[in-house]
């Protein structure tokens, strides 16, 4: 069947967007002046997957998202209790084998935004199950998918994110094993909630600051990358340039959040009946704003080999020397550390922690020296990902002048 679509344009590394077919992504792509980096599809549980279509997406370079509905878009579905006792099983693992054999890393997400789905089971409703059903159903689905070999599906867990439901998230949690991404849902609805205009910043904060917050072992959501898994804006209609500067805005507000790695926009209406419309063509101003986004250098960070976070540290600097080469002036050298993916810089500490600056290279000349005596040097490595090492051994040098 056909998904449905969203676009989006992705923050460390890169940007995206999402569309049903390849011509109409090709045609978005032109109409800003870039390459999308994530499609993102809606897909049922009778779905086949990746099409041919949507291989061709990803051969262009190219991330595919599917967030998997649990239902059949013409009628009926699944309880997620009937997926966790093992009864779909012959389904997940044809749906494992699919995404094996494509070979490429795929976000992949189960029953997004699972809160406004919760109750007795029945397909008229829409409703799956209690949280507990739908974490077992998540859990059972990724061993499933571990089992059949599919290793490149990267899991992100996606949820609305309004503050009226953080109390069922704990347990809508499946696990800290079974999630590599944090996903949640914001939009600027503006007049069509009758609700206050917001910009970027402010539509992301809540739910951000509360997975800080509420982050512990067990459920610990801010040891995982984030994204918007959807986000929007509608016009203000009072203003016809409003949501042009919302875009303009956002590379610099998304600065202020260093988790957030990704964000996908919802590039089109709502089909709830509220009368918001998310495209990004609303107006010549939107399109503009949108444009000058996504040109934004911030958006257009490298790619890695793999879209799974980057936990591992560099190991620690070794052998570093301190010496007095200057009235008020001491050289630092160390040899260098190694990581998994490369290390982008060290940290400079010294007298019990004091940061004094970074350097790129194992050399660093420090020149804020104060005061004779002894002045003992710490020095980390620290990764693209912001991971640091551990300390490196203790270099002194006995200033005199």
């Amino acid at each position: 069947m056909a998904s449905r679509p969203s676009s989006c344009h992705r923050a460390a590394p890169g940007s995206a967007a999402t569309l049903v077919r390849p011509a109409k992504t090709l045609a978005r792509e032109s109409l800003i002046g870039r390459k999308y980096d994530i499609v993102h599809y809606y897909k049922d549980w009778n779905d086949s997957f990746p099409t041919p279509d949507e291989a061709t997406l990803a051969g262009g370079g190219r991330f595919l998202f599917y967030n998997v509905i649990n239902r059949d878009f013409s009628g009926g579905g699944v309880c997620w209790g009937a997926i966790a006792n093992g009864s779909q099983d012959d389904v997940i693992d044809a749906k494992a084998a699919r995404l094996k054999a494509f070979g490429k890393p795929v976000f992949f997400s189960f029953a997004g935004e699972p809160e406004s789905r919760l109750g007795t089971c029945n397909a008229s409703t829409g409703k799956w199950g209690s949280a507990s059903d739908f974490a077992a159903a998540w859990r059972h689905l990724h061993t499933r998918f571990v089992a059949d070999g599919a290793t490149n599906v990267v899991w992100v867990w996606d949820v609305m994110g309004y503050s009226g439901n953080y109390s069922l998230y704990p347990t809508l949690w499946p696990g800290d094993s079974y999630v590599d991404w944090v996903g949640w849902d914001p939009y600027n609805w503006y007049t069509c909630h009758n609700s206050s205009w917001k910009d970027f910043s402010a539509t992301a904060s809540s739910f951000y600051t509360w997975l800080g917050q509420n982050s512990s072992p067990g459920h610990a959501y801010n040891s995982k990358p984030y994204m918007l898994a959807e986000y929007g804006t509608r016009e203000d209609p009072a203003s016809n340039t409003r949501k042009d500067y919302w875009f303009r805005n956002e590379p610099f507000q998304i600065k202020n959040f260093v988790n957030l790695r990704a964000v996908v926009y919802f590039d089109q209406g709502d089909n709830s009946g509220t009368g918001c419309d998310w495209h990004v063509d609303t107006s010549a101003n939107s399109v503009s704003g949108y444009k000058a986004a996504g040109a934004d250098p911030y958006f257009h960070q490298p790619h890695t080999s793999t879209v799974v976070a980057d936990t591992q540290a560099p190991s620690a600097p070794t052998n570093l020397t301190a010496a007095q080469t200057g009235g008020k002036q001491a050289t630092l050298k160390c040899a260098g550390s190694t990581d998994n993916v490369g290390v982008n810089h060290y940290l400079i500490t010294r007298d019990g922690g004091y940061k004094i600056g970074t350097s790129t290279s194992t050399s660093y000349t420090d020149s804020s020296l104060q005061g004779t005596g002894w002045h003992t040097y710490i020095v980390y490595a620290v990764d693209t990902a912001g991971n640091q090492s551990a300390a490196s051994n203790k270099a002194a040098v006995d200033v005199t002048y």
